[in-house]
């Protein structure tokens, strides 16, 4: 989205703007194929000015899984500053969503602007944000705000399904996760078991990209443990032998575990969260101070 006023635009390519990219969530990134093949079919200065800003590890899968040219990408850690285009200054600070995820604080036009992206509420957040100016307008993670949406510590649900692990005696460990995005829990579960996670070919070949290869197989035979998307989990699925005899237990961690009502037990959902809950948004809200929340 273009952010009003700053001539920039934050986890979307629609336009020339520089981009500020806060994690490498395909919803955050509509567009990029499309641009950027159209600038690299261009030259000149129209091709040299294309410019997306995120963190180290967003930059590295950016290169190596979408081939985006590296003069494209300016990686930048939290705490570092920046100035994307002239009179608009922007920091990052860490967002505790997915790895590599990030947040910008932007200063333009005497506007103090804070674009979360996806992010969960933890103590370096709150020093961070409590630290900033007084923020004029907020673009917010709003996707648990209501508050049927009550999570435990992310600690606490790894350790849900730590004891969900060692409870069973399934032959094979099924876990839901994303190409990016669930992987504390893999790290769990590889440093606990002593066992490489078997994922797909798309995951095997992010943790290639950023140095974590060692904790994933592309061999099944090497592992009781399998990591698919949670779409992978379905009606066919469940009509599977293996699922049917038993043999094999569904781990689902995500937020929407509040709403899951599936009583098997084989299939377990735990609230394992990378977005805040209601109450963790109530107390980010008191902390920004901001005077314009914009929902994402």
């Amino acid at each position: 989205m273009h952010i009003e006023g700053t001539g920039i635009q934050a986890d979307g390519f629609s336009g020339h703007a520089p981009v500020l990219l806060s994690h490498y969530h395909q919803d955050h990134m509509q567009g990029l194929e499309r641009l950027s093949a159209r600038r690299a079919s261009k030259a000149g200065s129209e091709a040299n000015g294309f410019a997306i800003y995120c963190s180290p590890i967003t930059a590295r899968l950016l290169c190596h899984i979408d081939k985006i040219a590296h003069e494209h990408v300016v990686a930048v850690e939290p705490g570092e500053e920046f100035e994307p285009r002239p009179g608009v200054r922007v920091a990052v600070l860490e967002s505790n969503h997915c790895m590599g995820s990030v947040m910008f604080f932007i200063e333009a036009s005497g506007r103090r602007i804070l674009y979360t992206g996806d992010f969960r509420l933890n103590d370096a957040i709150r020093r961070s944000c409590a630290a900033l100016p007084g923020i004029d307008e907020l673009y917010l993670d709003c996707t648990y705000d209501h508050p049927h949406y009550r999570f435990p510590p992310q600690h606490e649900a790894v350790e849900q399904v730590l004891q969900i692990i060692r409870r069973s005696q399934a032959r094979v460990v099924n876990v839901a996760a994303y190409t990016i995005g669930k992987d504390r829990v893999l790290q769990a579960i590889h440093e606990e078991f002593h066992e490489p996670i078997y994922v797909t070919e798309q995951k095997y070949e992010v943790y290639q990209a950023i140095g974590m290869e060692r904790l994933a197989t592309r061999k099944k035979d090497d592992t009781r443990f399998r990591a698919y998307s949670r779409g992978y989990f379905g009606r066919y699925f469940k009509m599977g032998r293996e699922y049917r005899s038993g043999e094999s237990l569904v781990i689902i961690p995500t937020g929407w575990a509040v709403d899951a009502g599936e009583h098997d037990p084989y299939y377990h959902y735990v609230p394992y969260s990378e977005h805040c809950d209601y109450a963790e948004l109530t107390e980010f809200k008191h902390i920004a101070r901001a005077g314009r929340v914009i929902s994402l």
